[in-house]
C-alpha cells in the first residue's frame, strides 16, 4: 500500500525592522511590535544601570537578541521562526 508523509515547516516570518530601528524606543511599544507581527516567545530583561541623577528614560530598549544570541542582531529582511525566543534588554533605575 502507498503511503504519504506530509508535513509542515514552521511560520517564518520576515522582519520589517533592523534593530538600529527598535532601539530607544520604549520596551512596552516594541514587544507590542513583534507580537503584532506574529512572533509569540518575547520576554524581557532590564538592566539596573540608570543613576538616579542621569537625564535617560526609564524603559528605553538597550538591544534585542533572538535565540540567545548576543552577537548577531535582528536584520531588516531576514526570516525568524515564528517562536523564535525574543528577549528585549532594557534600561532601568538602579535599586
Amino acid at each position: 500500500s502507498e503511503v504519504i508523509i506530509t508535513y509542515h515547516e514552521k511560520q517564518r516570518i520576515m522582519m520589517p525592522f533592523s534593530e538600529r530601528d527598535l532601539i530607544r524606543k520604549n520596551y512596552i511599544d516594541v514587544g507590542d511590535i513583534l507580537e503584532n507581527l506574529g512572533f509569540t516567545e518575547i520576554y524581557e530583561r532590564k538592566i539596573n544601570d540608570i543613576a538616579p541623577r542621569m537625564f535617560r528614560k526609564e524603559g528605553i530598549v538597550d538591544r534585542i537578541l533572538i535565540d540567545g544570541n548576543e552577537n548577531s542582531p535582528i536584520k531588516k529582511g531576514e526570516k525568524y521562526k515564528y517562536d523564535a525566543k525574543i528577549v528585549i534588554v532594557y534600561h532601568s533605575f538602579k535599586k
